[in-house]
């Protein structure tokens, strides 16, 4: 009896064609609000983040620069999470201002505060700092199709990128009503909600801190759903998507896609008992994906 064949990596997925085209579409079509609405980069770069990520998860390849790399954006990633925390204690204003508002260091620091602009914040900075670490990781996740994908593959799938982002746009331009501000009359963009909730790449995080009993404990939570996902550079999802347990593996990453998006649901809703159950079956999901699976999976490969 012949030996079973051996499982060879894919240099080049498929999934790194799609990331590069959405990635593309994401960038394009919020350098097309920024212009056109004055709107800045921050929804942009976390919406990238989160596409990026799934599917760095779901691909693998985290060899050498690129496991360095995908450290960096989860260290900035997690930076990004904090200040948005701390903004809720105290206000993350201008960068000048938080420099020089620094124990020990800030009168220090108090020269070089004065020559930022106000306009600089402390979010704008975190922000630019996690599409500066976005970028490195994606250019590192591209490195793998280089040699095997010709100049006109690269035109095409950035023309892609481009069109996606024209059409999106121009449909969304086209549904958009203005919502009637009663205090004023006039045509607002949106009205206080009933609820003031964070923003939305930080809701799946939010609905875990509120279904944890004790801050502590749900502080705990949240910070290790939001460093789970460095333990993917061990998963080697790359063998994970050719071997006998690659439908396991698509299912998991659906499913965690599924669970990010019904925890970012419940961060908006009311935490009431129903709410507060449920978010904690998907807590133990998010949990058993990044701990518990890919090594299951890896066995049953075996």
């Amino acid at each position: 009896m012949s030996a079973p064949p051996a499982i060879h990596s894919p240099r080049h997925p498929r999934s790194l064609d799609a990331s590069l085209v959405l990635l593309v579409a994401i960038a394009v079509d919020g350098a097309i609000a920024w212009l056109a609405a004055g709107l800045g980069p921050t929804t942009s770069i976390h919406l990238a983040f989160v596409v990026h990520a799934a599917f760095t998860i779901y691909v693998g390849e985290l060899y050498k620069l690129r496991r360095a790399t995908w450290f960096i954006l989860i260290a900035a990633y997690l930076i990004s999470f904090a200040v948005v925390f701390q903004s809720f204690t105290m206000p993350a204003g201008p960068f000048g201002a938080w420099l020089a508002a620094q124990p020990v260091i800030g009168p220090a620091l108090e020269p070089l505060s004065r020559a930022i602009p106000e306009s600089i914040t402390l979010l704008g900075v975190v922000t630019a700092l996690l599409g500066m670490a976005l970028l490195a990781n994606f250019i590192a996740m591209q490195a793998v199709a280089w040699r095997t994908r010709s100049a006109k593959a690269w035109v095409a799938l950035v023309a892609s990128g481009i069109a996606i982002a024209g059409i999106v746009h121009l449909i969304v331009s086209r549904l958009a009503v203005p919502v009637e501000d009663p205090l004023s009359g006039a045509g607002g963009s949106m009205l206080t909600p009933a609820v003031i909730v964070p923003e939305w790449y930080v809701l799946h995080v939010y609905a875990m801190l509120r279904a944890v009993p004790g801050k502590l404990a749900g502080v705990v939570v949240m910070f290790l759903a939001i460093v789970l996902p460095l333990l993917a550079a061990w998963y080697r999802a790359e063998r994970l998507r050719a071997g006998r347990a690659r439908w396991g593996w698509r299912l998991a990453c659906l499913g965690l896609a599924m669970v990010w998006g019904l925890l970012t649901w419940q961060g908006t809703q009311v935490p009431d008992g129903s709410v507060i159950a449920v978010s904690r079956a998907l807590i133990v999901c998010w949990f058993a994906f990044f701990l518990v699976v890919p090594f299951t999976l890896r066995r049953a490969n075996q």
